[in-house]
């Protein structure tokens, strides 16, 4: 399940930029190719539990929220548009217009990535940390 993968590295990025304070709300982007349900999954099983061998405990309360965006997708029949889960596995995607198969980078990547603090000094407690990239993103939606 590549959703739990994931959920482990959100968990472990979230560790080290909160730096000790609790967060309450962590808030990813992700492509609709992306099962949310098995990402939040992964996340409510691994956020309590992440850090406390250490004594951080951070993340024991925090609640995932999850913003999906289209996933993109070019084909050689001249399509170019926004194709749904339904037409996606993975990396795949079936095009619309003629069902030929092709790659769909970064479908499967978490795009962007926040979260609150109840110590923050931003506006409501948040702690904004911008985009959150794990490698180039063509079909990235900007101002994360």
């Amino acid at each position: 399940m590549h959703e739990l993968s994931l959920a482990e590295e959100l968990v472990t990025k979230c560790l080290r930029w909160a730096e000790g304070r609790t967060v309450l709300e962590v808030r990813v982007r992700c492509s609709a190719a992306i099962d949310v349900d098995d990402l939040a999954e992964g996340f409510a099983l691994l956020a309590p539990q992440a850090g406390e061998l250490g004594g951080d405990a951070s993340l024991r309360h925090a609640q995932l929220k999850i913003e999906t965006v289209p996933v993109l997708f070019e084909c050689s029949c001249g399509f170019a548009g926004e194709v749904g889960p339904e037409r996606l596995a993975g990396h795949v995607g079936i095009c619309p217009r003629c069902d030929r198969v092709g790659e769909v980078p970064a479908s499967m990547e978490l795009l962007a990535m926040s979260f609150v603090t109840p110590d923050a000094s931003g506006p409501g407690g948040l702690f904004g940390l911008g985009c959150w990239d794990l490698g180039p993103y063509p079909n990235a939606v900007p101002g994360c």
